[in-house]
């Protein structure tokens, strides 16, 4: 039981890095000049998408620094989805 507990925390983990380290990469392009106008709105439709990625981290039950941290958000935009999420 528990190895199974550790293996789906250490899978969540790893594809959140992947996502990350994705995401990191698209932002450098952007900052060089490298992508075009198509591919800028598919990226920011990926970051509009934000919001519901730190909502399921937080219906986890992850603490708002370790949802920053994985989602690649700032602590005030976790804040700010927790306070919205509180009102509902």
């Amino acid at each position: 039981m528990y190895d199974t507990s550790l293996k789906r925390k250490w899978d969540w983990e790893a594809a959140l890095e992947y996502a990350w380290k994705e995401g990191y990469e698209e932002g450098l392009a952007i900052a060089k000049g490298e992508i075009e106008d198509k591919e800028k709105n598919e990226i920011v439709h990926k970051l509009e998408d934000k919001d519901k990625i730190v909502h399921k981290l937080i219906t986890i039950g992850l603490a708002d620094e370790q949802v920053a941290k994985y989602a690649g958000v700032s602590k005030y935009f976790v804040k700010k989805v927790h306070a919205s999420l509180k009102e509902k």
